[in-house]
């Protein structure tokens, strides 16, 4: 299928192509990141939720997860707030309409599992839903995010922090922003909660943007990735929900994205955009860090290029043997092998493809967010220029097997951001 509306998209890269190169800052290809969690979780119903992100009233859609993986459509909960639709932040000139928030954890979950969270990035909130044994949400509240555009949520304990990217026009830099998780599920800014990223600018007047924040999972250390900066920042985690000063650290490749850290916390799985398809196909890659108690990083693995256009999302077997990148603009999912010192290796360049690996300019599928269930056996994939996801079966070897696509729901364009239960 072609779709003429990805030609204002391929134009986005375009510009973002000329801004790096002037500027030697990051380019942009189409990215986002995993809103899956690797932590523990309960008993409630198997489900996958993803968020439409639509401008006039954000919501997010309940899939019930099947035995065999597959997805039935169940429910559609409105946040309360709005998104973005296929519109813009406004720190950027255009937009992906397959990738709207360009964000890692746009939904994420409690560490529980007890409670969803949303960011409405288009009303400058954050959404709560408790979500109950049967695998309905119920709407807590909607909270200022403490800042402009949020676009991507972590949690540790009863702490959340939310990334705010800013708008430059009205003088709102980036910042992460902090809340305490109540017992029900509500919300309540941290006193002195909110800490600016890096703050910089290239010399074109582009602003440093966050696109995915992750807590380690020991919650010693918050992460937070950066475009057009090539910063991967750290914060230390205070015991009164605080965070440290931001540590800023230059990442081993262009345009750090998605994050995953291993379970013990003192690793961390990062993929690389690399300049996405206008700075060169194929030159895509990740990278591991050692993380440490203040949050310094050292590389283990550095840029392991997998062939790809625009990795971005990833996530890591509860195994800890595998881990999966979706690369947006090369329309496919890489494999990578992990072993047990951190070094990771590429399984298979092509684990899936979708539309023949047709970039979405020209009418890719967009593979964006990705997901696995929690014991690993099911995967799942967004295709946001499809609005429909991708399932598989995770065979013992690290391969999938294709399910089939889900069906309805979702609007075509512009959903952004998926958790599985």
């Amino acid at each position: 299928m072609n779709h003429p509306v990805f030609s204002f998209s391929f134009s986005r890269r375009t510009l973002f192509a000329a801004v790096s190169l002037l500027s030697l800052s990051p380019f942009l290809g189409a990215c986002g990141g995993s809103d899956d969690d690797d932590d523990d979780f309960g008993s409630t119903r198997a489900s996958v939720y993803v968020m439409t992100n639509t401008a006039d009233g954000n919501a997010v859609v309940a899939f019930n997860r099947l035995s065999d993986g597959t997805l039935l459509l169940s429910e559609n909960y409105p946040t309360g707030g709005n998104g973005t639709g296929i519109g813009h932040i406004p720190s950027l000139a255009e937009m992906d309409r397959a990738d709207p928030l360009i964000s890692n954890n746009s939904l994420y979950p409690s560490q529980d599992r007890r409670f969803l969270f949303a960011v409405n990035a288009g009303s400058g909130s954050i959404t709560s839903f408790r979500v109950e044994g049967d695998g309905r949400l119920t709407r807590i509240e909607t909270e200022p995010s403490g800042g402009a555009f949020p676009n991507s949520i972590a949690t540790q304990g009863n702490i959340l922090y939310v990334t705010n990217v800013g708008n430059p026009a009205a003088d709102q830099t980036a910042n992460v922003s902090g809340f305490r998780i109540g017992g029900n599920g509500d919300l309540t800014p941290i006193p002195n909660g909110i800490r600016p990223l890096s703050g910089e600018v290239d010399v074109t007047g582009m602003p440093a943007q966050p696109a995915a924040a992750r807590f380690s999972p020991d919650g010693r250390v918050l992460l937070v990735s950066e475009l057009f900066a090539k910063n991967l920042v750290t914060f230390t985690l205070n015991s009164d929900g605080t965070l440290s000063p931001a540590q800023v650290q230059e990442s081993a490749g262009i345009n750090p994205f998605g994050t995953a850290f291993f379970a013990n916390g003192t690793r961390v799985f990062v993929t690389e955009d690399q300049g996405g398809i206008m700075l060169g196909q194929g030159r895509a890659s990740a990278s591991t860090y050692s993380v440490s108690g203040n949050g310094t990083l050292n590389v283990i693995s550095n840029q392991v290029a997998n062939g790809q256009t625009a990795s971005c999302w990833t996530v890591i077997t509860p195994d800890e043997r595998y881990a999966f990148v979706a690369n947006t603009d090369s329309g496919t999912v890489t494999s990578y092998r992990v072993n047990s010192d951190g070094t990771i290796a590429v399984l298979q360049q092509v684990a899936a493809i979708y539309n023949n690996g047709v970039v979405p300019a020209s009418g890719g599928a967009a593979p964006i967010d990705i997901a696995l269930s929690p014991d690993g056996q099911f995967f799942y994939v967004l295709l946001g220029a499809q609005g429909r996801v991708a399932q598989y079966r995770v065979e013992s070897d690290g391969r999938l097997t294709s399910l089939g696509l889900s069906e309805g729901g979702l609007p075509q364009f512009g959903t952004q951001g998926i958790v599985a239960f």
